[in-house]
């Protein structure tokens, strides 16, 4: 029991009564009310209620008896701030080294430790858009344009490296855009094996973060008219992106050839890979580029190759929105190398060049180069018998297909003069009439949406009856 003080002492209120009891305030009050226990009030004046400490005693000695107990001092229910420490909650000099605090600051430990390594992480790893493209070892490395590596993609084996090295044709395999105006760069990487007969051919577009996003097999089975079945795989060879004025004019071209025969295939695909066009072609078509030939504002593509049942070196410009079916047709010199099962396509325009006299002998002759400037399309013809050679041709063209210059390379007439002392050639070389004679002799089809059989444009000493009005 508590020492009593005083008689004399009072306590005000019902807080420092039940404080002296040890129990709550509703605990007091309920002793005050079942069992009588002396509480006071001083009437006509506004005053918590007191007690006098001997009478507590005494009340509470009459109460707690072995037939009447009270109830027990009750769990202190004041705020902790107001609570006297527990002796078991009192800190002692090794308390820290409890293991439940130990765990509690190795998980704040840990927890902190992850955060700054989160931070550096992002502060420190590299960042922005793929810029541009290296192979090394085993990989293609992305990297941004302080040459940070990104991400990279694993080779199958170090065979398909060697190859991209050999034939130093990676910018012409690879593109780092935005295809959809969304923001969002794109990579699209052109991937074959050394192996043509393998088909694991494809192309793959990688988002910014090299995530792969689609795929696209090239080629399928075809016959052409002497019954020859060229079936997959075909090896791609090149990609070109033409943007268009809304998003989903993008087209994505992408030229492959049957690893077995001369059927050729150019898809175009929209931004999230869907074939919606392609063009189907008796040879290989190598070189691509960009140019408004028609004036409306919107690049076509050309292309620049052999066509195999022309015999000859050719250049074809497509509208990448509408294209479909095989190449037309013109003088076929070989008709067995025609493709059969699809219709011709109405292709923009068509160059078929003239075949030299050094040309004697070759199976066919071909576009080496094409590029496109601001006011030119210079196209190099390769016009010789042996695949090694440097017999080439430049053409100029403008923008509208008109042709401006020829000049042949200082080879072209050291090769006809070997011809000659090999008496392959049976006249000696005249540069200007030479090129004359080629002149007369190169064709310009305009498609202009006619049928297949309009006549083709042959430029210098023919007629002009095709020529557009706008010429």
């Amino acid at each position: 029991m508590p020492n009593s003080p005083q008689n004399c002492a009072e306590l005000e209120g019902w807080k420092a009564i039940a404080g002296y009891l040890k129990v709550s305030v509703r605990t007091a009050q309920n002793f005050e009310k079942e069992h009588g226990l002396p509480v006071r009030r001083k009437l006509g004046i506004k005053a918590p209620v007191y007690a006098v400490v001997q009478e507590v005693d005494e009340w509470t000695r009459n109460h707690q008896t072995a037939s009447n107990p009270l109830p027990g001092p009750e769990p202190d229910q004041r705020e902790p701030a107001q609570r006297e420490p527990d002796r078991r909650e009192k800190e002692t000099p090794s308390s820290f080294w409890a293991p439940r605090r130990l765990w509690r600051v190795a998980t704040v430990v840990l927890v902190l430790a992850l955060l700054t390594a989160g931070t550096v992480y992002v502060a420190l790893r590299p960042k922005g858009p793929p810029a541009r493209l290296v192979v090394q070892a085993q990989q293609l490395i992305v990297r941004n344009a302080e040459g940070q590596d990104l991400w990279h993609f694993e080779f199958p084996s170090l065979a398909d490296v060697q190859y991209f090295y050999q034939v130093r044709l990676l910018e012409r395999r690879t593109w780092i855009g935005d295809l959809d105006n969304s923001g969002k760069i794109s990579v699209l990487f052109l991937f074959f094996p050394a192996d043509f007969t393998q088909r694991t051919h494809r192309l793959i577009c990688f988002s910014d973060s090299g995530q792969p996003l689609w795929e696209f097999v090239p080629g399928r089975t075809v016959t052409d008219a002497s019954g020859f079945v060229m079936a997959p795989p075909y090896y791609l060879d090149q990609i070109s992106v033409l943007k268009g004025r809304r998003p989903e004019d993008t087209r994505i071209a992408v030229a492959s050839i049957n690893y077995a025969g001369q059927a050729g295939q150019i898809a175009f695909l929209d931004s999230r890979g869907r074939v919606r066009g392609e063009y189907w072609h008796p040879g290989h078509l190598t070189d691509p580029a960009q140019a408004d030939i028609d004036g409306d504002g919107r690049n076509e593509l050309l292309l620049g190759g052999a066509n195999n049942a022309e015999h000859t070196a050719t250049l074809v410009a497509l509208d990448p929105l509408q294209i479909v079916g095989r190449s037309t047709q013109y003088h076929v010199l070989d008709p067995a190398l025609r493709l059969m099962g699809m219709p011709e396509a109405h292709e923009k325009a068509v160059i078929l060049f003239a075949r030299g006299c050094v040309a004697k002998g070759a199976p066919y002759t071909r576009v080496r180069e094409l590029s496109v400037t601001s006011s030119r399309i210079v196209v190099s013809v390769v016009d010789s018998y042996t695949k090694e050679s440097s017999a080439v041709i430049n053409y100029e063209f403008d923008h509208r297909l008109n042709l401006v210059a020829m000049t042949p390379m200082p080879e072209y007439s050291q090769i006809h003069r070997e011809m000659e002392q090999a008496h392959l050639l049976d006249h000696p070389y005249d540069e200007k009439r030479e090129m004359d004679d080629l002149r007369k002799r190169l064709v310009i089809r305009w498609g202009d949406g006619h049928a297949a059989g309009t006549e083709p444009r042959p430029q210098g000493g023919g007629s002009t009856s095709q020529h557009r009005a706008d010429r």
